[in-house]
């Protein structure tokens, strides 16, 4: 760099950019599938976490005794209670 670049992009010797490209990599085709095999592949672990998040926010849920797969047919809470009407008090007016 002897001379100074006063009007850069004129010619070859004094180009606006220079892009570097590996010629290996150039190629269109592949990396098109690079592309979209890599597009796949997360959006099939965004699916995978997805799910996992899913399903242990549902075991959580079950476990608290909230409404839930797992907790709706085995607890005993939601069962109707019989009125005893011995035990409860009269209504004095």
């Amino acid at each position: 760099m002897d001379e100074p670049l006063l009007s850069p992009g004129t010619s070859e010797r004094q180009p606006l950019h220079v892009v570097m490209v590996d010629p290996k990599v150039s190629n269109r085709s592949s990396r098109f599938a690079q592309e979209l095999i890599l597009t796949i592949v997360f959006t099939i672990a965004i699916g995978l976490l997805w799910l996992m998040g899913a399903t242990v926010l549902q075991k959580y849920i079950g476990s608290l005794g909230g409404i839930g797969t797992s907790g709706v047919g085995s607890s005993s809470s939601y069962a109707p209670k019989e009125l005893n009407k011995e035990i409860m008090p009269e209504n004095v007016n």
